[in-house]
């Protein structure tokens, strides 16, 4: 009897239900492939706004008691970046989903449910690393900026959020 059902292809549609590396690699590979463009525009936005607010704030000198508060505006930035990420996030996962085109096309894939939105829930976790590299050129921009401008206070931002963070968190 099982060998029956082994020659409609049941073996298969078995095989289907379990999770499978080497198809879920398959499946990484085709997503990654599909998304590139989205996965570059992401990028792309997120330096072209972190460099903009990062020498708009740079560049503009506000005085808060002794401190200078330029890069706290900015800290504050990339700290709201990061959290509104990390908090709405999960539903970037599906913006390749947008057209009934791509929904089929998706769904028609041999792959499980399970490792389609596996693979779907990690499309989203790829960006946060293009994040932070963004987040890291447009630093590495408005300190090369601030020193070809002639700013007496020039320094990275990232290290300036790291101090924010440190004191925020001694005070928990």
């Amino acid at each position: 009897l099982v060998s029956k059902f082994a020659d409609f292809g049941f073996k298969e549609i078995k095989s289907m239900i379990q999770f499978n590396i080497n198809r879920f690699g398959k499946l990484a590979r085709w997503s990654l492939t599909n998304d590139r463009k989205y996965h570059v525009k992401t990028f792309f936005q997120t330096l072209v706004i972190l460099t903009l607010v990062y020498v708009l704030f740079t560049s503009i000198t506000i005085t808060f008691g002794k401190e200078n508060a330029n890069y706290r505006a900015c800290a504050i930035a990339l700290t709201v970046l990061f959290v509104s990420t990390l908090v709405v996030g999960s539903s970037f996962m599906f913006y390749s989903m947008e057209r009934k085109h791509d929904m089929q096309a998706l769904m028609m894939l041999p792959a499980s449910n399970f490792e389609k939105y596996l693979m779907r829930y990690m499309s989203w976790i790829f960006l946060i690393p293009l994040y932070v590299v963004a987040a890291v050129a447009a630093d590495l921009v408005q300190y090369v900026f601030g020193l070809l401008v002639g700013h007496e206070e020039v320094r990275f931002v990232i290290s300036a959020t790291m101090e924010i963070l440190d004191k925020v968190w001694s005070q928990v």
